[in-house]
């Protein structure tokens, strides 16, 4: 997991935190389910610009190997389906 997906949860408690404290805004973008996948790039780039990392980022491990992180927003998501196959019933927000 890349250091902005890391991170992204425990600076949205933070800057939270930091609002109901001082009642200083915060433009942390968050994603709260549900959403298309439109909404999902949206924010994306949102948090990859308000963190000011990449959205992508390869790190090399050595010997050859290499391995790409992909940000992922604070939020909220659905997992699942409930029309789908059996092993991804029942749809579950996260």
């Amino acid at each position: 997991m890349s250091r902005s997906a890391i991170i992204s949860i425990p600076i949205l408690m933070i800057l939270f935190a930091i609002n109901a404290v001082t009642g200083v805004e915060t433009n942390v973008p968050v994603a709260m389910a549900p959403f298309d996948a439109r909404a999902a790039d949206d924010f994306q780039h949102e948090t990859a610009a308000f963190l000011d990392e990449p959205i992508v980022r390869t790190i090399d491990l050595g010997g050859g190997t290499q391995i790409e992180l992909i940000l992922i927003p604070a939020g909220e998501f659905e997992m699942g389906s409930d029309t789908g196959e059996r092993d991804e019933c029942p749809a579950l927000r996260l």
